[in-house]
């Protein structure tokens, strides 16, 4: 293509760049994210650990071993300095796994250091200074065998005493429901409030499963007690219905009886186009004639490449990953070949609420506990990501789960023009800076879009040509 040749006399490169090199390497750096095959053999020698008892993935259960996550451990700073700038060896690489034992008596939860990757020996406890080793049982983050339990052995039990008030007051109930199921989610309420560490509490409060649950909240709720890891043993010892509470759920069938008990009654909503909390499109279309937004090009190829994690761009360099618990990060940051910072991550999300009743009033969320790097997945080129963004996989082992699972565009990496110059200066004379000189400013954004629940978050790194790189997080 003759376009590529020259300009101005000066050579063109033809068009290159971008994913260099995909898949996993045979030689992962500190900072690569777990390998497909890492996990493979960490998992079979977590398996074969008698001390460890994990139960097979179909047979998760609250009051069985299982895996909960597995993460990268990094390494100290010091060793993986001297490797990367010293020429010594590197650190071995080593991940993190909770594990939650409920299999134990009492039971609790558990984390293990476990390597090296390459080929798995040892699993040590952690012991960490800052905390109580082990951890309670019933600090656990709720997750997904926990909840299929919850399904089983209480919402049943809910139906069985209160299923008739629950169809008379919302026309569904939460189990053997046919089309018409009421949706449930967890509050767990903080042992400070209890005033028992050993005690776990969580309340359960029904929703329609109409888009979006969140706007169609219903005045029910149960707070269960969930200390033993048993499921046969979590019960019912708190209801909220109507605006009032009531100390279980005979009492509330009594209640319900009474002339004069305040009584709920709310039609059933069913999932369609023509409810305002969808995403269907409405309304006219504007502009009437339709036209296409504006799109950025790359005329000449992509100007940054990537070899597995590891990103070049113009003067930048540096690797990026993506954590189970905590979200995305970079690491190794040099500008001009100079470090200019070693770690650059997320550490949480909290969010915080309030509102009338028992249920609302205790919700405060810490989101790694729902493990935000899961959460980055199915990024959308030209909406989510411009047109032409080169997207990165993730892999990752969580619950119920003997082998791990690829995350498709987790993570999108671009280069934009801002629309705001680096620099630029007009004059009308030579002493005041000549007559203009301008620069514009193109920055490498990686980028990856973290859904919790009801949250989208945008969480930018930005690498700009004057030096500077700037973190950036959107709710949307």
């Amino acid at each position: 293509d003759n376009m590529h040749k020259t300009y101005n006399g000066v050579p063109c490169p033809a068009p290159d760049g971008g994913l260099v090199t995909s898949g996993d390497p045979g030689d992962p750096s500190p900072f690569h994210d777990i390998t497909t095959e890492e996990y493979r053999r960490l998992y079979a020698y977590l398996k074969s650990l008698d001390k460890i008892n994990l139960s097979a993935p179909e047979n998760a259960a609250p009051n069985a071993s299982s895996i909960f996550i597995v993460d990268l451990l990094m390494p100290a700073k010091l060793p993986v300095l001297n490797y990367l700038d010293n020429g010594e060896d590197q650190p071995e690489r080593e991940a993190r796994v909770m594990v939650f034992r409920g299999d134990k008596s009492p039971p609790q939860v558990e984390e293990y250091r476990v390597g090296p990757l390459s080929n798995p020996t040892r699993a040590e406890l952690i012991v960490n200074p800052q905390r109580r080793n082990p951890v309670e049982f019933s600090i656990r983050p709720v997750g997904g065998v926990e909840f299929g339990a919850i399904i089983q052995y209480v919402m049943t039990k809910v139906d069985e005493k209160i299923g008739h008030i629950l169809t008379e007051s919302y026309g569904a109930k939460f189990t053997d429901c046919g089309d018409r199921c009421l949706n449930f989610y967890p509050t767990p309420l903080g042992t400070a409030l209890h005033g028992d560490m050993n005690k776990r509490k969580i309340w359960l409060w029904g929703n329609y499963p109409a888009e979006y649950y969140s706007l169609y909240p219903l005045d029910v709720g149960v707070r269960v007690m969930m200390s033993d890891s048993d499921p046969a043993q979590w019960s019912v010892d708190k209801v909220w219905y109507s605006g009032s509470q009531y100390d279980s759920l005979d009492q509330l069938v009594e209640k319900y009886k009474e002339p004069g008990t305040h009584k709920t009654k709310v039609e059933w909503v069913k999932n369609s186009h023509e409810l305002k909390s969808t995403q269907a499109l409405r309304g006219d279309p504007m502009p009437e004639t339709p036209k296409r937004p504006p799109v950025q090009v790359e005329p000449d190829g992509k100007r940054y490449t990537i070899n597995h994690r590891h990103i070049k761009y113009m003067h930048w360099d540096f690797d990026v990953r993506l954590s189970a618990l905590t979200g995305p990060a970079v690491y190794d940051v040099r500008f001009h070949k100079e470090r200019i910072a070693y770690e650059l991550s997320m550490a949480e999300i909290a969010v915080y609420y309030s509102g009338f009743n028992p249920v609302q009033k205790v919700t405060d969320f810490v989101d790694s506990g729902a493990l935000i790097g899961t959460h980055s997945k199915s990024l959308i080129p030209g909406v989510d990501c411009p047109e032409g963004a080169t997207y990165l996989n993730v892999t990752f082992l969580g619950e119920a789960m003997s082998e791990a699972t690829q995350i498709e565009r987790a993570t999108c990496v671009f280069e934009q023009n801002t629309g705001i110059p680096l620099r630029r200066h007009l004059s009308y004379a030579k002493s005041q800076g000549a007559f203009y000189g301008g620069m514009p400013d193109s920055v490498l954004v990686v980028r990856s879009i973290l859904t919790v629940v009801n949250y989208d978050y945008i969480v930018d790194f930005v690498f700009h040509q004057s030096g500077a790189v700037e973190t950036r997080a959107i709710s949307t």
